[in-house]
């Protein structure tokens, strides 16, 4: 009885582990961060990461060398408006072959980051279309 539970505690820490692993696997895309005019608070980082980043699962194949970079910036366009228009989001996403890159003007950061995130996974799908007709 002791040994089946050993078994058992051993096969959950090796399925644990291959979980862990495939994360880790597709979660090689590398995100620089920048900001213009406004402050990068740890919060909005996270943020940005937590939207970003599960991009990867749409690049599946592409990032197994880890090529995959997505430069992120966010800032305020002006410093004397106030309303409108005033945050700015855009990724440029380096893929191994291909750049892809979108933008966003909102009242809001965190809205811009939406956008932009929205519109890069409608093209990588698109370019995942193209490549595949073609292959």
């Amino acid at each position: 009885m002791v040994f089946l539970g050993y078994f058992l505690f051993s096969c959950n820490l090796l399925s644990s582990r291959k979980v862990l692993n495939q994360d880790l696997f597709l979660k090689q895309m590398k995100i620089i961060v920048r900001a213009t005019n406004i402050e990068l608070t740890e919060p909005l980082k996270e943020y940005i990461n937590m939207r970003i980043e599960p991009l990867s699962k749409f690049l599946g194949k592409m990032d197994l060398e880890g090529a995959v970079e997505a430069q992120v910036e966010v800032g305020r366009m002006t410093h004397h408006h106030h309303k409108g228009d005033v945050f700015r989001a855009e990724v440029n996403l380096h893929l191994p072959k291909k750049s892809l890159r979108a933008e966003s003007e909102t009242y809001d950061a965190r809205v811009a980051i939406d956008n932009v995130r929205d519109t890069l996974a409608r093209e990588i799908k698109e370019y995942k279309e193209r490549i595949s007709e073609m292959a």
